[in-house]
């Protein structure tokens, strides 16, 4: 015995109002600023006067809560047009252009994975794979603590961040009341004010493992507001260092050097202020031969004792 097909769930008032709204905004959508003939709409969509009043007047409350726009309808006696994008049914998508930027800046974030790429879906260019997107150029390491550094700064917290300096071994914790972010060249630096030294610091985010905030709130500190490159200046020695052509000082991206000599044989001096002695011997050694440290003396020397300790081990 077969079954009786079961009977189509009968629609009520509100629920048929709502499907026939739907179908004004798909004819509207699709018409664009030609508009549409109110005769021809009554005709297609079973409407009195009425009814089509109700429609109407359903749709112009329709809004976005986020933004504030509004579906907008221009009415005359004969003719229902919708004005501009107001009540586009696709999903707004971005350009490719668009999408780059978007995607580069949502690659700095701390936003989970998964949140991302349910953004990049929403509004990159349908049919775009992640890969397909050419990259953007920049090397600046903004790292996963900008944000909650910057964060910091707006609300006056006081910091703890766990620092590997360029002359340790193991990271060690700081408490410190951040000032202000910047980048110079390649890095991004956080200068703020070490509690323990009672002194202004720079730090390079990418040597920061941890940030945590306490509950107490910075106290006023007068900032020397210089850059990076002239802090490192001040505070470093000036040394002279030989290199053996000029494609070796091409490659470096070291902040702060100067050209001082250039000789006939390609060779050339060049001076950088050295904040941390054992960084710059352990790029001397990573160069094989091609610089060498020219002056100071003190530098020289220091060196010396470096590598020696090294061959010992």
């Amino acid at each position: 015995m077969s079954k009786k097909a079961p009977s189509p769930t009968k629609l009520t008032r509100s629920d048929a109002l709502v499907l026939r709204a739907i179908t004004l905004m798909r004819r509207l959508t699709d018409a664009g600023s030609a508009g549409l003939k109110k005769a021809d709409l009554k005709a297609d969509l079973q409407l009195s006067d009425t009814e089509l009043s109700q429609l109407i007047d359903l749709l112009s409350g329709l809004g976005d809560r986020s933004t504030g726009a509004r579906f907008a309808l221009d009415e005359d006696a004969e003719t229902l047009t919708l004005n501009g994008d107001a009540g586009t049914l696709l999903p707004i998508r971005l350009s490719l252009e668009e999408g780059m930027v978007l995607s580069h800046a949502l690659s700095h974030t701390q936003l989970p994975t998964k949140t991302q790429e349910r953004i990049r879906q929403a509004v990159l260019p349908a049919g775009l794979e992640l890969e397909q997107l050419p990259a953007l150029h920049d090397t600046t390491p903004y790292t996963a603590w900008y944000y909650p550094l910057q964060d910091a700064i707006q609300s006056g917290v006081r910091c703890c961040i766990t620092y590997l300096s360029a002359h340790d071994t193991m990271p060690h914790e700081r408490t410190i009341d951040p000032g202000y972010l910047e980048a110079h060249n390649t890095m991004m630096y956080l200068v703020a004010w070490d509690i323990a030294a009672d002194a202004e610091r720079h730090y390079r985010l990418d040597r920061i493992s941890d940030v945590s905030y306490t509950d107490d709130s910075v106290t006023q500190h007068s900032w020397t507001y210089a850059n990076s490159f002239e802090h490192l200046f001040q505070r470093s020695t000036q040394t002279t260092l030989w290199l053996s052509n000029t494609t070796e000082l091409n490659e470096l991206t070291w902040s702060g050097i100067s050209v001082l000599e250039t000789h006939d044989d390609g060779s050339l001096l060049i001076q950088l202020g050295v904040g941390s002695p054992y960084w710059l011997f352990d790029q001397l050694l990573s160069h094989a031969g091609t610089m060498h440290i020219v002056a100071p003396q003190e530098m020289i020397n220091k060196f010396s004792v470096y590598a020696q300790k090294l061959l010992d081990e």
